[in-house]
């Protein structure tokens, strides 16, 4: 695996305001328990990397993919093999701690500040020109997790409303779901955002570097398609240690819930698909299909106007 060139004094300043950033905001105590529960998550990390590194072809697995469509379960999947464990490039951690919009943009040095780890990276990064070619160079190959537009929206109000620091936080509170949407499709908002992000992957991967994964195909049978991941991968893994972890991870062993039984308040509301169906007016389904359609047509959904 090729990396840029080395960038130590760089990386080492950006740590340290890294840590300014965040006794400013976190205070000290808090700042302190972080710092220890830091190093010693790296510190086990980078053991597991020096025992386990000779059982995988790659040592990083990057996910990307839209808020609340998948990729947060993907990493978690990804995190929990043997060995593997969640970070993120500093900059990243830096921009959310100054309270700024974190587009998870690519750069030089990013993946560099990782190696010597076993590490899984979620990002919402956009499949720009720019953060397609930096990937390439990286010859890593790449996950790319997408969920039905029509759902994502919807699965979005619910987090925001949750959210009070998100920038749309009023919109959610003050407007209902279908006004909502409405306010994100007539305005232009979601092709700008969700659209983009998907248009954007699709036209700018590697086809022979990444993987496109739905999250409904995730949603309808988690084994057989993560193992489709893992073997793109070329991660040897066993279908029992698969099995353990994909249940670790499933709706209902983290909610308690069974599928479809809805609690605004969680993170994991209902563990379906398809609710667009029954929350989209008439309106609402002739303004997406002029603005979105192509991209159901591409990722193989179900036309927003059949039966109309």
């Amino acid at each position: 695996m090729w990396f840029p060139q080395t960038y130590k004094a760089s990386y080492l300043l950006a740590r340290f305001r890294h840590l300014i950033v965040m006794h400013r905001r976190l205070g000290f105590l808090f700042l302190t328990k972080m710092v220890v529960l830091g190093i010693r998550k790296r510190s086990k990390n980078r053991l597991n990397y020096l025992l386990k590194k000779h059982q995988y072809p790659q040592h990083l697995v990057y996910v990307a993919g839209l808020g609340n469509s998948g990729s947060g379960w993907m990493a978690n999947l990804h995190s929990s093999l043997p060995g593997f464990a969640q970070f993120s490039p500093v900059k990243w951690n830096q921009t959310y701690l100054q309270g700024e919009i974190n587009e998870h943009a690519l750069y030089a040095g990013a993946f560099e500040e990782l190696s010597g780890k076993l590490v899984v990276v979620k990002s919402h990064s956009y499949g720009t020109l720019e953060n397609a070619t930096l990937l390439k160079a990286t010859g890593l190959k790449y996950i790319i997790t997408v969920r039905d537009p029509r759902d994502t929206i919807i699965s979005q109000y619910w987090h925001i409303r949750r959210t009070p620091y998100h920038i749309d936080y009023s919109l959610a509170t003050q407007y209902s779901l279908q006004d909502y949407i409405a306010q994100k499709l007539f305005s232009g908002s979601f092709e700008k955002t969700i659209l983009t992000w998907i248009r954007g992957w699709l036209q700018n991967r590697d086809p022979h570097r990444s993987i496109i994964i739905r999250y409904e195909d995730m949603l309808n049978n988690t084994h057989f398609h993560w193992k489709r991941i893992l073997s793109f991968l070329k991660f040897e893994v066993d279908d029992r240690t698969v099995q353990e972890i994909v249940d670790l991870h499933s709706f209902e062993r983290k909610t308690g819930r069974k599928p479809g039984h809805e609690d605004t308040s969680q993170v994991q509301r209902t563990g379906i698909s398809g609710e667009w169906k029954s929350v989209f007016s008439r309106s609402l389904k002739h303004r997406f299909s002029q603005c979105g359609e192509d991209v159901i047509e591409a990722l193989g959904y179900e036309p927003t106007l059949l039966g109309l």
